[in-house]
């Protein structure tokens, strides 16, 4: 996975950061991704509609900056970034599936 920070500015406010400059600035990283669930699944044998998915998901990205150069005034960094990050994402995720109407299955294979 590869995440970059871009700054949209115009020439008034910041002219200093154009073309190759702005790389100086956009803190690009590359790293592993992987993400992890839990949830329920209903399906309802009575009515169609009732076909629900509740999950709970975290995604978790190891990255790490690719730049040669990087210039942060917060984090205090002009030069190298050899830092090691962790970022982590939660999502709720919620699903309604109601079905094509056909014939009528005995068995649910899951795959």
């Amino acid at each position: 996975m590869q995440e970059k920070t871009i700054f949209l500015l115009n020439d008034v406010n910041a002219p200093q950061i154009q073309d190759d400059y702005a790389r100086l600035y956009d803190h690009k990283r590359r790293g592993f991704t992987l993400t992890e669930g839990v949830g329920y699944w209903f399906m309802s044998n009575h009515s169609n509609f009732v076909n629900l998915y509740v999950a709970f998901e975290v995604t978790q990205f190891w990255n790490h900056s690719v730049r040669d150069y990087v210039i942060d005034e917060v984090m205090d960094l002009h030069g190298p970034d050899n830092t090691k990050y962790l970022d982590l994402f939660y999502t709720i995720r919620l699903c309604w599936m109601f079905p094509l109407r056909g014939k009528m299955a005995y068995d649910y294979y899951f795959f």
